[in-house]
């Protein structure tokens, strides 16, 4: 039997005071008294019986004031308030019988003001004393222990229902843990709260939870963290009536939803919150999920918790408001694992804290509306590691992060297999109760960039900030923004309706190549930092076959970063009329290339493209193919096997591949070069040997014409590979490189063919010493343009350890001639040039397809890249802008910027051939190839060679050009980001799942409800 013995000095009561305020289902960041969990002493010792155990509180700080409970089991047995010393605290109590029997002491603060906010720093000693003898002998003491228990209710102020709920919510830079007490007002003494029952564990991760008091009518609860935890702090209390009023079925009651801010389902009017500001609930059409972000109000109050079927303990938990999640303002989660070692063995740390802030900054800055009256899009990047996240924007309590450690990313310990479907990376590598709530994206160790798979469900990142020169190249930042975006259903052209380019510039979104990477110098306007941001989609619509020069394009807006080097369109110094053809004139209706940027490249597979797949039959070539149009057709051919093949169009589809007319055999390896000469068209070729040029003439409608084909044989009888034909002041002018032996240089050599007479072959000099361009082995055919001004110009790779990726260009007043060199076209020491170099000089047109009345035009250059940022062997090409000088006699050429264009394919469109210009099934030797060039009176129209993949067969792809660069055919506009990413949050975090959750863009259905993972959020395939 157990007797609990009270010591006379120790009956006297005291009252509660100085409680927190009467809220009674939501203690939140609005609260006016929030609670703040601190510390009360618990102490558990196995005590002696038959023996008085004296438990004491004394030395307290000045306003100290304790309050004593004795527990035995589940039961409170003895309690004591203002016994002690002062206002400490004392409980004698003696178990009877022999043995031993453990107890629980715990000690609180008998109020608020008396040490229950840890910021008071109240202090005492506690002492255990056995009584032996009348003699008192101390067995423990502990000195300055913290004083603490936040209390909430008291004085009528809460009567929680047996069916409610109290639960403890962490928050960042809160409280370490908690313990939940339950107290109610005991009838023998009215200032005596029994100590009903109390929790550490059980809400969601290390929260505590308990059942409301029934019956209780006067009912006390105190928030506190055991003696043990290593910091005190803030903490959120929600009270859930689920149990009796749950309206929308999410797992939080009504009384508690309102209090939250949340909807209920139970009415579709004006809410007025009673902390934050009034909105309606009738444009939310999911009540499960107030703000829209695809997450439900239960777990971005609550958190989420998922119990064994059998056992009913938790076994996996997210606690999301710990995180930062806010069921009244959108928010997205992104796991962020890491490869653990680099290829070179070095280790690969998580992601920076530092980049995982600045990535929060451009989704916070989002005008996007929210609840809670504050715009944006939270950002949460679990990164493993905590330290150094910023507090979230707008955040009004300092506990909410953009970052941290949220227990589940990880290393990887080995590079996954980066496929199109990302489920089975997903299944590896995140959780199966994360799904639905938070994306996925890892930092690769083999030197990625950034990549989004088709499915939009996973991503890799760089590992690395700086290349082997210590350049920064991949700010790991922007990537995490960028290929979020991209999961999001962002292309890099907004969306298919805004027009499949990208580099756009009227699409200033980080989406956009053109805005990444600090792409904007800091003094320009939206430059810098600034430029990470998503568009709102304001700017007007360009359509490339009709621009006008003399309206202004945005009027209002400024434009200053379309001055800027990545676009270089000039304007008129007061307007924002723009040069759109950069012809250095404003003309009213003109065609113009408004993609690419001079050092950069723009994707051509970005815009519309015809493969051998669903035009021009396959066919198998082991070079490049010559092109031409005569007026009405467009004719291809190519060297297959040896025999010469053509296929051609007016409009529609082309003819089948067929063998040309009489033609010899044609080296295998060998590109024809084919030119339109006034009405007809001339197809010249290196026959089987390398012995000798063979060249014909044909009709509009490819009549052989004359007397059929004729030979001209090579320079001082050396084998030659391949020709280039161009006409220079009327007269057909054939360049070419001599091959002399395998490891021989390959010298430049020009010949004239006038009419029907045959000049002879010139060596290429300049200063007197031969123009070299490549080996026999590496050998690229140069190629002649003739610009406006009547020079001549030369393009050639000149040979040398040092010049592999360097393309030079010389220029000379007629032909046959002196060259003088001129500055290097491209460079690229890590490439190498390879095929053929094809050139052309086309004038600007107007919107009708007329040439300008100036004869400003562009300049082009086609040619093949080898091992060059592991793309080889893909067709490239080069403009420069053409102007007439007014000012002076004849015309001068300025040449202007050199612009860049990768031209083939990649995962930016659907059918495409993977290699171009790969030779022979995919003979690794440099084979003569290259784009062949046509200039249609509207376009110019490239045909290039490839190799077959799983796409499609080998061929020759058709990609045709408006007015030297790929047009849409629709207008191209800007594209509204921000709308968009508030319409898909939902869809985006729920892709790929098997039930149905965001039943429409932007409306999303029933999420996950109550502490259950619900099967249907996630199904593998």
């Amino acid at each position: 039997m157990r007797r609990l013995v009270t010591l006379l000095a120790l009956s006297l009561v005291a009252t509660v005071s100085t409680v927190a305020a009467a809220e009674s289902y939501y203690w939140h960041e609005g609260s006016a008294n929030p609670p703040k969990a601190s510390h009360v002493y618990r102490y558990t010792t196995s005590q002696s019986c038959g023996y008085l155990h004296q438990y004491q509180t004394s030395a307290l700080s000045a306003g100290a004031d304790t309050v004593m409970h004795l527990t035995v089991g589940n039961a409170e047995v003895a309690w004591n308030d203002n016994g002690g010393p002062g206002l400490g605290s004392q409980i004698t109590y003696m178990c009877s019988g022999s043995g031993f029997q453990d107890v629980t002491i715990w000690v609180r603060a008998a109020d608020n003001e008396s040490g229950g906010r840890p910021e008071l720093n109240f202090t005492y000693t506690f002492k255990h004393s056995i009584i032996i003898n009348g003699q008192t002998v101390t067995g423990f003491t502990d000195t300055s222990v913290p004083l603490g228990g936040f209390l909430l209710g008291g004085a009528g102020g809460l009567n929680t229902a047996s069916t409610d709920t109290m639960e403890t919510i962490f928050v960042n830079d809160g409280a370490a843990a908690t313990i939940l007490m339950s107290l109610s007002r005991d009838t023998p003494g009215m200032g005596h709260y029994k100590l009903r029952s109390w929790n550490q564990s059980s809400g969601v991760g290390p929260a505590s939870r308990l059942s409301g008091n029934g019956s209780q009518t006067d009912e006390l609860w105190v928030i506190a963290t055991p003696t043990e935890a290593t910091r005190e702090g803030p903490v959120r209390v929600a009270r859930n009536d689920k149990a009796t009023s749950d309206a929308d079925g999410d797992g939080l009651g009504n009384q508690l939803e309102y209090e939250a801010c949340t909807c209920t389902g139970a009415g579709s009017g004006s809410y007025s919150c009673p902390w934050s500001t009034t909105f309606s609930c009738s444009g939310v059409t999911n009540k499960k999920d107030t703000d829209g972000d695809g997450i439900s109000d239960l777990y971005e109050l609550i958190g989420k918790q998922v119990f064994h079927p059998f056992t009913g303990l938790e076994v996996y938990s997210l606690s999301l408001p710990l995180w930062g999640a806010k069921p009244r303002h959108k928010d997205v989660f992104v796991e962020l694992d890491w490869v653990a070692t680099r290829p070179d063995g070095t280790t690969l740390p998580p992601f920076p804290v530092q980049q995982a802030n600045l990535a929060a900054g451009p989704y916070a800055n989002l005008a996007i509306p929210n609840i809670d009256g504050i715009p944006g899009v939270s950002l949460h990047i679990d990164v493993g590691a905590n330290g150094g996240c910023n507090d979230e924007p707008g955040d009004v309590d300092g506990i909410s992060r953009m970052c941290g450690n949220f227990g589940g990313a990880t290393t990887l310990s080995s590079e996954p297999v980066f496929t199109n479907s990302c489920e089975s990376m997903l299944s590896a590598n995140m959780s199966t109760h994360r799904r639905g709530v938070f994306h996925w994206m890892y930092r690769c160790g083999n030197g990625c960039r950034g990549s989004t798979k088709a499915d939009h469900r996973c991503s890799q990142i760089s590992g690395s900030l700086v290349d082997q020169n210590n350049q920064l190249t991949n700010d790991p930042s922007e990537l995490v923004i960028h290929e979020l975006g991209h999961q999001i259903g962002l292309e890099h052209w907004g969306r298919n309706e805004a027009g499949l380019a990208n580099r756009k510039p009227h699409y200033p979104s980080i989406m956009n190549y053109t805005y990444q990477a600090g792409t904007l110098p800091a003094g320009v306007p939206g430059g810098g930092l600034a430029s990470r941001k998503f568009s709102s989609g304001t700017l007007p619509s360009i359509n490339p076959r009709n621009l006008s020069e003399t309206t202004e394009w945005a009027p209002g807006e400024n434009l200053g970063f379309m001055t800027t080097w990545k676009y270089d369109f000039d304007t008129d110094g007061t307007t924002n009329k723009i040069d759109w053809n950069r012809d250095g004139l404003y003309s009213p209706s003109v065609r113009a290339n408004v993609i690419a940027q001079p050092g950069e490249r723009m994707n051509g597979q970005h815009l519309p493209t015809q493969t051998d797949v669903t035009d021009l039959a396959p066919i198998d070539t082991a070079a490049g193919a010559g092109a031409a149009y005569v007026n009405p057709y467009t004719y291809v051919v190519v060297s297959t096997d040896g025999l010469l093949m053509w296929s051609r169009r007016t409009t529609g589809s082309w003819t089948a591949w067929a063998v040309v007319p009489s033609a010899p055999s044609a080296r295998v390896d060998s590109s024809p070069s084919v030119l339109t000469v006034g009405s007809e068209f001339y197809v010249f070729f290196v026959n089987d040997s390398g012995s000798s040029v063979r060249y014909a003439r044909f009709s509009a409608s490819g009549v052989l014409q004359g007397t059929g084909w004729q030979t001209i044989s090579p320079p001082n009888n050396v084998v030659l590979r391949e020709v280039n034909a161009t006409l220079v002041d009327g007269n057909i002018y054939l360049s070419t490189v001599s091959v002399t032996g395998s490891t021989s240089l390959a010298r430049v050599w020009i010949g004239v063919f006038a009419g029907t007479t045959w000049d002879r072959w010139h060596l290429a000099q300049s200063g007197g010493t031969d123009l070299l361009s490549g080996t026999n082995q590496f050998q690229v055919t140069p190629a002649l343009v003739q610009g406006p001004d009547g020079l001549v110009r030369l393009f050639v790779r000149e040979e040398g350890m040092q010049r592999n990726g360097e393309l030079l260009m010389y220029e000379a007043l007629s032909l046959p001639g002196t060259f003088t060199p001129t500055t290097a076209v491209w460079t690229a020491p890590s490439c190498k040039l390879a095929g053929r170099i094809t050139a052309l000089y086309r004038p600007h047109r107007t919107a009708t397809g007329t040439p300008l009345s100036s004869g400003n035009g562009a300049l082009w250059i086609w040619y093949n890249v080898e091992n060059c940022s592991a793309e080889p062997y893909r067709a490239r090409y080069r403009r420069t802008n053409g102007i007439l000088d007014a000012a002076g006699p004849g015309a001068g050429f300025s040449m202007g910027f050199w612009y860049e264009s990768l031209l083939g394919t990649g995962h930016d469109q659907g059918p495409t051939c993977l290699d171009l210009d790969l030779g022979a099934n995919g003979d690794a030797q440099e084979r003569a190839g290259g784009a062949a060039a046509v200039d249609h009176p509207t376009s110019i129209a490239l045909f290039m060679s490839h190799s077959g993949d799983e796409t499609c067969s080998d061929g020759v792809m058709y990609v045709p050009y408006g007015d030297g660069e790929g047009m849409p055919s629709v207008a191209a506009s800007d594209f509204d980001d921000v709308t968009f990413i508030e319409d898909n949050l939902c869809g985006s975090v729920h892709a790929g799942a098997s039930c149905e959750i965001c039943v429409s863009s932007g409306t999303c259905a029933p999420a996950p409800i109550g502490g259950e993972d619900i099967d249907c959020t996630y199904e593998l395939e």
